[in-house]
């Protein structure tokens, strides 16, 4: 996807995705909240323009963050 871009994804299409020896793969984890509390999760995912460790966030990432957090903010507004 180009940078920048958002994604809601389903907890089924991140598995395998983000599995290391310190933290448990997306989609299980996501798995595991919806039987826990007993609701529908989602991820929202914005595609980075780098991954390199420690590297900053682009504008492009922030501004998709910051797109995401004012959708949130009207959508509690208008409860």
């Amino acid at each position: 996807l180009p940078p920048g871009e958002i994604r809601m994804l389903a907890p089924d299409a991140l598995e395998g995705i983000g599995a290391s020896t310190h933290a448990l793969p997306l989609g299980l984890t996501a798995h595991f909240i919806a039987a826990e509390l007993g609701c529908a999760v989602v991820m929202l995912g914005i595609q980075p323009v780098r991954t390199d460790f420690g590297a900053p966030h682009s504008p492009l990432v922030s501004d998709a963050g910051e797109a995401i957090r004012r959708e949130l903010q009207a959508c509690y507004d208008s409860r």
